[in-house]
């Protein structure tokens, strides 16, 4: 009887031996990737992939461009009204704050780098606003540092040919047939090719005091930007297979940073023409 009973039970232990280890499996096939797409767009994937997706209809997509545009807007006016009453009251605020704007513009980077590489930080809050608002500080400070040099009329028009350079490009990527506008792959290669060439012209920039560098710098500078707003645009918009309804901070950052850039760039070249032009007087 004792040993019908231990065999009875055998089969029993193996079976709950085995319930522990079916469960995990059965909860990592139960992990799906999620993605959101724009109604009209087709996900390309293989069948055998566990991803669902979720439909964005064209109300809930015009809301998120609405306020992603309306985020962004509000960040670039805030620096905008620093930067020119710093100039317009010809306040140094280097003489009293002597930290260099590169060092102002690593930290904005390293904000930037957390919240790009580590994706959880931009769907937690505080987590993302407190990131985000740092980014828009050190950006406003990098500026403040060289608001002297340039008189109110030329913050108002650098800060204007900027702002009609964003726009033109994000309708430009926003409204544009899509045959028109470069694909994601050229758009990467042509961006790596770039970037190469602007991380060459920095190291030269910095370790030979020559203007020519410099301005070959900001121009590839004004190409990387120049290429990656259509891009954003598109992105943003939902032209894309995946929608980014979750990223409105990120995305209305993006466009923030791409506006202040086309500026420290243009600024550049008023500085650089001017600059050539008092040499060639002499």
């Amino acid at each position: 009887m004792l040993g019908r009973f231990s065999r009875a039970r055998q089969p029993d232990q193996q079976q709950q031996q085995q319930q522990p280890q079916q469960e995990p499996q059965q909860q990592q096939q139960q992990q799906n990737v999620i993605f959101m797409s724009r109604s009209g767009l087709t996900m390309q994937r293989e069948q055998n992939d566990n991803v669902v997706v979720i439909t964005v209809d064209d109300d809930e997509m015009k809301l998120f461009i609405r306020k992603v545009y309306l985020y962004a807007i509000s960040f670039i006016l805030t620096t905008s009204c620093i930067w020119l009453i710093i100039s317009i009251t010809e306040y140094n605020f280097n003489r009293d704050v002597p930290v260099p704007f590169f060092v102002w513009l690593m930290l904005a980077f390293s904000f930037m780098v957390i919240l790009q590489c580590c994706p959880n930080t931009r769907y937690i809050f505080p987590i993302n606003w407190t990131l985000a608002i740092g980014i828009i500080v050190f950006i406003t400070l990098a500026g403040a540092c060289i608001m002297h040099v340039y008189s109110p009329l030329t913050v108002a028009i650098v800060l204007t040919a900027a702002g009609l350079v964003v726009i033109l490009l994000h309708l430009f990527g926003a409204l544009c047939p899509r045959k028109a506008l470069p694909s994601s792959l050229i758009t990467g290669c042509l961006m790596l090719v770039l970037l190469v060439a602007l991380i060459v012209f920095m190291v030269l920039m910095l370790f030979i005091e020559s203007p020519v560098y410099a301005l070959v710098f900001f121009i590839l500078l004004f190409c990387v930007i120049c290429l990656s707003i259509p891009y954003h645009a598109q992105f943003i918009n939902g032209r894309l297979q995946i929608v980014p309804l979750l990223d409105m901070l990120w995305c209305a950052l993006t466009i923030y940073i791409d506006f202040f850039m086309l500026f420290y760039c243009i600024a550049f070249f008023y500085i650089f023409y001017f600059q050539v032009n008092n040499q060639s007087a002499d």
